[in-house]
């Protein structure tokens, strides 16, 4: 055999093991999972914890009246959400977006208590290709922004006009509301809580495999194209940290200073950047989505004076 025909053969076996890898990432990052993928640690005395207290508040959840709500996206996928009526009839709403691979209840089940104390409803809606929802490409917030503007129309014809609304997000939750800062929001979204956000998903991605010892090219290069022609978006567009800095919306970031998976300075970073009124809090010894159940006091205590300030 003739060395063309050994390099030729070699760049064969390269090109489909490349190809494979890359269709491989895509629908393991991309694309709803069959089964959840949670692989909780119940021995972590923060992980422990957070389940003994989430099998308490769902429990009491269960008791509570709720409404389940539908909506149509903009790409024709039917989204659905489990609206918690706060116990006085109330104007105050919380739309409160989970993150990656989890969903409502998974995610704000130890929130739900605090936010009904402040008198708010809170609204808890699966995400497109999350839960009960339909479709088929995860949105890493960048399409969910746009599902996020229809669950406030939702919530307007729920309550009124005169509703005021609160945006609260985790993980890819919170990319998420900050991703939808940067629109023209209805005047009656009068705050964001963003805990643990991504500055965008090129760099989340990027962050992930370096974690993992693999090299970027040409990994990122074929996914992201992939995710264009597919999904509809790419990972560069998909910036919360270019949709800050167009924001008008009060906003508080709550991140943990033993973040690694999204990297703490990420937050920095966005904080930074953002436009509108802001305020930081980070929890020492928090890693990733732990700031709540590390500091419940100190987390619930800047949540109520920041979003306080600006609901009536």
């Amino acid at each position: 055999m003739s060395w063309k025909k050994v390099i030729g053969a070699a760049a064969g076996v390269l090109g489909a093991s490349c190809a494979a890898l890359s269709v491989g990432y895509f629908e393991y990052a991309i694309c709803r999972p069959s089964v959840p993928r949670h692989e909780d640690d119940l021995t972590d005395p923060v992980v422990g914890g957070f389940w003994k207290q989430w099998q308490q508040e769902r429990a009491w959840i269960e008791t509570l009246p709720k409404k389940k709500l539908e909506i149509l996206s903009y790409d024709g996928l039917r989204l659905v959400g489990t609206l918690i009526p706060a116990e006085t009839p109330s104007k105050k709403t919380v739309i409160a977006i989970h993150g990656y691979k989890s969903c409502g209840y998974r995610e704000y089940a130890t929130f739900v208590r605090f936010y009904h104390e402040m008198g708010c409803n809170v609204l808890l809606p699966d995400n497109r290709a999350h839960g009960g929802s339909e479709g088929r490409y995860i949105g890493f917030g960048w399409l969910d922004r746009l599902d996020t503007l229809e669950w406030i129309q939702r919530m307007l014809q729920e309550y009124g006009t005169d509703s005021q609304i609160v945006l609260q997000g985790v993980s890819m939750g919170a990319a998420t509301v900050l991703m939808t800062s940067g629109e023209i929001l209805p005047v009656q979204v009068k705050a964001i809580v963003a805990d643990c956000p991504y500055t965008s998903v090129k760099e989340q991605f990027e962050h992930n495999l370096d974690q993992q010892g693999v090299p970027h090219f040409p990994l990122m290069q074929t996914t992201d194209l992939l995710c264009q022609r597919i999904a509809g978006y790419g990972y560069e567009e998909a910036s919360a940290l270019r949709q800050v800095q167009k924001s008008v919306t009060p906003t508080l970031f709550i991140t943990g200073d033993a973040d690694d998976f999204v990297p703490t300075e990420m937050t920095h970073r966005l904080y930074e950047a953002c436009t509108a009124e802001k305020d930081l809090f980070v929890v020492p010894g928090a890693r990733h989505a732990e700031a709540h159940t590390v500091d419940q006091a100190g987390y619930e205590q800047h949540v109520r004076e920041f979003v306080g300030r600006y609901l009536s």
